[in-house]
């Protein structure tokens, strides 16, 4: 199978004026052709114009051709003018021709519609001669050629011209307008023309020209540049036309061949081995490479092999919508080879888009959310500053939803105790029934005394009631005591700290080491201290109680306690009044006990109620804190981090839970309609309604709802991506696809290959003229981009450096040896018919498939060639 591909437009060294042996004035006429081919190969240079003074030696150069294939150097026909003197030197300009152009008729027209017929016809001498400017340079471009002109500080150039003259500065501007390309002499004129004389040329003519250095060598022994002059196409003189309409884009001057990219970034081929394929190889070019073709005629196939070749986890296209396709891929991956420019088929990183890819990104959810955000955040967290930020605040989210959780069981358990307190005051008694009852056993004892004489005197009986009640308080501190002591014991066993494996898992392994440690370390000490802060209470307590059992070993064995205690036993009905009062004395200390239990219980369940709120709060706090920190800016692409309520989750839950038999309850029903202030305020009544089981629950219990309500974040970080002045979520859809591919493109600093299948199905027309085309010549310098596409605006307008025309094998589109799926790989000036070739691909070049393929493909090279004002 003939295997035309090519890797398209490259760069490389280009002198489009050098003399040769023919030129009057050469230094050393001894020069043999292969001399002066061979000197240029090994000068690298690979594409040269002979432009000799005032003659076309036809002989020579079609000689220089022949050896310069063997050296792969195209020579192109030329000549130099002297112009009619129009300042202080006449003015040299060139002309160049296509390496297929009858040099021959081109020479016999220039004799004889030039002055050059005077050389032969008056006997002049060569640099005698005049030519005008303008008659001789609309003949050139008559006979298919262009025209450079010496411009800048080299000799007999336009700025000879002098500007003081009243008509210089309008000569300068007529000359510009039938000229082609500015030779200049130095670089530094290349600097100057650009900054200073194309802007002002462009502004009065609206026409942008190419700038270019060459040798003017006239001793091809001494050849030398001042710096290399770089272009970038195909080695064709269609290929040296380009720079006329992309004179900023294809011209290089300098030491050092433009834009290479690194080598291990660079897809450098595929090559098929099949029986769908046959034996084929398509070498890419490390910029911009456009595959184009009908429907069903292997665009995506190719993609879709590269892709899955290159890194088999990417699933070429969706796996739902493309099963079949995807399945078709991987049977034939088995006879594709992938190389990297660095002679590896390894895996490496790719960006790979299948159809309609960005617009599923840009497409917002039910939130309001777009599927942007993903993006956005992985590229705000390549800086290092915005990732602490970002992992600070995922480890907030984490502690705080276990710090919510264990308040929330902390409140439970305090609910718990106090409901377990209400039962047993319940089952005690009435407290204030308790203390009638007591105080009308202490009348009944009163009036029973009065009736008895004997052990006590009445100033004995009052000290005795004293005793009585002294007894009572030391008897209650003594429980109290007792009682402290017993939970101070089972303090001991409480874990004082949480797991913190949890939180640490995004820590290097010597990060987690050291923090583990310390908190290992921190755990031991602060138990230490705890368990002797136990001790000392419950030594305390220990002291309390023998003090208490002191005094009321005093009071037990007095005279007076005594005798009253004889008088109570003595007396039947006193003793058994007494019995009686002491049960009521011990139910009420009981309950003022559990009632003072009870409301440090109150206290502490209210705080933490507090706690719990304000640390669901946090999650709006920080959500609001963390966006306001998260702008960045590359180019025209602002992105803003933005705090978004997913109020929809909350009551969606809420509404689950609660009991809509509760009227209050139903007015939450239409919270979609209300503001987000409204429905943050609903959420803190909805939580204050729970807590006080004023809204009673179903279908759950109380601890879990609480749970599932409030220690979830209802906060996400969105971003606003803004462009143009205009925010993402304002944009039209096109728009949107193309800031999703200007997101992926920009911030992406690996610089790997990108590969797109049909951007254009996301974009409307607009956004793919005046944004995708202009913004993927720029990236293009940057980054390989693979892509296929039908529109001719993005392969044209874009300048792609490669086109890649798929066919399918039909009885109207044969393909050769009936290969099911061909591929012709070339540059975009790449342009042919051969009406003999049966070859679908074959039969025609590059620029021709475009026109064919792509509806409105002649437009788009119109438009592209008369951008800077030229004309075919």
């Amino acid at each position: 199978m003939e295997n035309r591909n090519t890797r398209g437009s490259e760069w490389h060294k280009w002198d489009l004026h050098i003399h040769t042996t023919s030129s009057y004035d050469y230094e050393d006429k001894t020069i043999t052709d292969e001399e002066f081919i061979k000197t240029l190969a090994d000068k690298n240079v690979s594409a040269i114009a002979i432009t000799d003074h005032h003659f076309i030696d036809i002989d020579k150069i079609n000689k220089l051709r022949e050896i310069g294939k063997s050296y792969n150097i195209s020579v192109f026909p030329g000549i130099e003018f002297l112009s009619d003197a129009r300042g202080k030197e006449p003015i040299h300009f060139i002309g160049i021709f296509s390496d297929k152009a009858n040099i021959t008729y081109i020479w016999s027209q220039i004799q004889a519609k030039t002055n050059i017929s005077r050389i032969q016809g008056e006997r002049k001498k060569i640099n005698e001669v005049y030519c005008d400017l303008a008659d001789t340079t609309k003949l050139i471009h008559e006979l298919g050629g262009i025209v450079s002109i010496h411009a800048g500080k080299k000799s007999n150039s336009l700025e000879n011209i002098a500007h003081a003259l009243p008509h210089g500065d309008a000569q300068k501007n007529d000359i510009a307008r039938i000229v082609d390309i500015f030779e200049v002499g130095l670089e530094k004129d290349v600097r100057e023309y650009k900054e200073k004389v194309i802007p002002y040329i462009e502004r009065e003519i609206g026409k942008k020209h190419p700038i270019i250095l060459c040798s003017d060598n006239h001793n091809i022994k001494n050849y030398s540049v001042k710096q290399s002059c770089w272009i970038k196409s195909d080695l064709t003189f269609d290929g040296l036309k380009q720079i006329i309409y992309e004179p900023e884009d294809r011209v290089y001057i300098g030491a050092d061949k433009p834009e290479q990219k690194n080598d291990y970034q660079i897809i450098d081929s595929i090559k098929f081995n099949n029986s769908e394929m046959n034996i084929q190889e398509i070498k890419f070019n490390q910029n911009l490479n456009t595959i184009i073709g009908g429907r069903s005629s292997g665009k995506s196939i190719l993609l879709g092999c590269l892709v899955a070749s290159i890194n088999p986890k990417i699933e070429p296209k969706d796996e739902k919508r493309y099963s079949k396709y995807n399945k078709h891929i991987k049977d034939l991956i088995n006879g594709v080879t992938v190389k990297w420019r660095d002679n590896s088929d390894d895996q490496r990183r790719i960006i790979y888009y299948s159809q309609s890819d960005i617009s599923e990104k840009v497409r917002e959810n039910e939130y309001g959310i777009s599927g942007i955000t993903e993006l956005v955040e992985n590229i705000v967290k390549k800086e290092p500053e915005k990732l602490e930020l970002i992992t600070k605040y995922e480890t907030f989210l984490t502690v705080n939803k276990t710090d919510i959780n264990t308040k929330i069981n902390e409140f439970c358990q305090y609910k718990a105790q106090i409901e377990e307190i209400n039962r047993q005051i319940e089952n005690l008694g009435n407290k204030a029934g308790i203390e009638s009852e007591i105080k009308k056993i202490q009348n009944e004892i009163e009036d029973i005394k009065k009736g008895i004489s004997g052990y006590l005197s009445p100033e004995e009986d009052e000290l005795y009631k004293e005793y009585k009640k002294q007894l009572e308080k030391h008897n209650c501190s003594k429980e109290i005591c007792v009682s402290d002591t017993t939970q101070f014991q089972l303090l001991k066993d409480f874990n004082l700290f949480s797991p913190i494996d949890s939180v640490l898992s995004k820590f290097s392994n010597d990060s987690y080491k050291r923090i583990q440690n310390f908190y290992t370390k921190l755990q031991n000490e602060v138990t230490e201290q705890w368990e002797k802060f136990i001790e000392k209470e419950i030594q305390e307590r220990s002291v309390s109680i023998e003090t208490v059992n002191t005094s009321i070993k005093v009071i037990t064995t007095s005279d007076v306690f005594i005798n009253g205690e004889k008088l109570q036993e003595d007396n039947i009905v006193i003793k058994s009044k007494n019995t009686k009062l002491q049960e009521e004395i011990i139910k009420k200390n009981n309950i003022l006990r559990l009632e003072e239990e009870k409301n440090k219980l109150l206290s502490s369940r209210d705080e933490c109620s507090k706690e719990i709120f304000n640390s669901f709060k946090k999650y709006q706090q920080e959500a609001y804190k963390l966006s306001q920190q998260l702008f960045t800016k590359r180019d025209e692409v602002k992105i803003q981090g933005n705090s978004v309520y997913i109020f929809k989750d909350f009551f969606e839950k809420a509404l689950k839970l609660l009991n809509k038999k509760n009227p209050e309850v139903k007015k939450y029903d239409n919270y979609e309609e209300l503001e987000n202030s409204i429905l943050e305020n609903y959420m803190e009544e909805i939580y204050n309604g729970i807590i006080s089981e004023t809204y009673s629950l179903v279908k759950t219990n109380y601890q879990q709802a609480l749970i599932d309500l409030f220690s979830t974040n209802y906060y996400r970080i969105a971003y606003d991506v803004i462009y143009d002045g205009d925010k993402f979520s304002k944009m039209s859809e096109g728009k949107k696809a193309f800031i999703a591919l200007r997101l992926l493109l920009d911030f992406d600093d690996s610089l790997c290959p990108i590969i797109i299948d049909q951007p254009e199905d996301d974009l409307d027309n607009r956004a793919i003229y005046d944004q995708l085309v202009s913004y993927l010549r720029k990236q293009k310098k940057n980054r390989q981009i693979i892509l296929a596409t039908h529109n001719p605006n993005v392969v044209v307008g874009a300048d792609a450096e490669l086109v890649i025309v798929a066919n399918q094998n039909g009885d109207s589109s044969p393909n050769q040896d009936n290969t099911q799926f061909e591929y012709y790989a070339n540059a975009i000036e790449d342009s042919f018919i051969n009406t003999s070739c049966k070859s679908t691909l074959l039969s025609k070049g590059i620029r021709e498939h475009i026109c064919e393929i792509l509806e409105g493909g002649n437009t788009a090279f119109e438009i592209r060639e008369k951008k800077y004002g030229y004309k075919q």
